[in-house]
């Protein structure tokens, strides 16, 4: 079996990867190839404070990129907009692992963005088997006094179908 392996964001290792924007290298690829995708998105940063809280800028222009939408609700279907350009490039018995962060409201509270884009591919037809913590046990210290440091990300474990996918 071909298990090439489809890259949507900048990685690094595997039989292939794209670097670029993934909303525009996707169409490059051919259908039905890939058995697996991976991706991390950028974090979507809250409008107020549009400097991004010190996340990460993956262009040189960090107003059009994915994460700088003004609504969750934007943010969520940008991802789904990837994932639906993503969705016939995967072979049926795929599987696809998202990696997702969350950032904090001006309030401090979490703005749940993993969860949101959780449930807006569901909807979109993808089938979520899990949501795993990433736990990163070497995270960069946060100045924050009310609430504990956050070090932890989550993965989606997607596949386009309930059963018949290919995970070993």
């Amino acid at each position: 079996r071909d298990r090439r392996l489809l890259f949507v964001h900048a990685h690094h290792g595997g039989r292939m990867k794209t670097v670029g924007d993934n909303r525009e290298t996707i169409a490059t690829l051919e259908d039905g190839a890939y058995q697996a995708l991976f991706t991390s998105p950028p974090y979507w940063a809250p409008p107020k404070g549009r400097d991004r809280g010190g996340l990460r800028k993956y262009g040189d222009d960090a107003t059009a990129e994915i994460g700088a939408e003004p609504t969750l609700d934007l943010f969520c279907e940008s991802i789904v907009r990837v994932m639906r350009a993503a969705w016939p490039k995967l072979r049926d018995d795929s599987t696809a692992w998202v990696n997702l962060g969350d950032s904090y409201s001006a309030a401090g509270e979490p703005n749940m963005a993993p969860f949101a884009v959780a449930r807006a591919l569901q909807q979109d037809g993808w089938t979520l088997r899990a949501m795993l913590p990433w736990v990163k046990f070497s995270g960069l210290p946060e100045s924050v006094q009310s609430r504990p440091c956050i070090s932890h990300e989550y993965v989606l474990f997607l596949t386009k179908r309930p059963s018949g996918y290919f995970y070993d």
